[in-house]
């Protein structure tokens, strides 16, 4: 089957399937989902597929921690365990705790962090 994508012909009601292909097919990249991007696009720091296809193998320095979800965050390595969630999935606080057990009326946050229950659910991020 001949793709969809990039092909000259808009086949999605939004023209999703021919955006950011360029002029001609070679001047374009296909991403893991499937989305067309300009080759240049690629490698360029900045999550242009949406599923960070475009961005492959990404690396932090030797001096800094790789956030988990977000593979293109690095943070000195003095920024984890300080109590503050700096990557935005909040892996850098996780290491922190572990097997760590909460006493009673309080909740285990998924940073390893204990805090009383009474502040679970109230509109503030502890």
């Amino acid at each position: 089957l001949k793709s969809l994508v990039c092909d000259g012909n808009n086949n999605c009601d939004d023209k999703s399937d021919e955006m950011n292909c360029g002029k001609s097919q070679s001047a374009a990249f296909r991403c893991s989902n499937g989305r067309c991007i300009l080759k240049s696009l690629v490698c360029d720091g900045n999550n242009d597929c949406d599923d960070n296809s475009d961005e492959p193998d990404y690396t932090c320095n030797i001096n800094e921690f790789q956030c988990l979800i977000d593979k293109k965050s690095c943070i000195h390595l003095s920024q984890m365990c300080d109590g503050k969630p700096d990557c935005t999935d909040e892996t850098d606080e996780i290491p922190c705790y572990p097997n760590r057990t909460c006493s009673v009326n309080q909740f285990n946050c998924k940073t390893g962090a204990c805090i009383p229950d009474l502040l679970r659910c109230d509109g503030r991020q502890e």
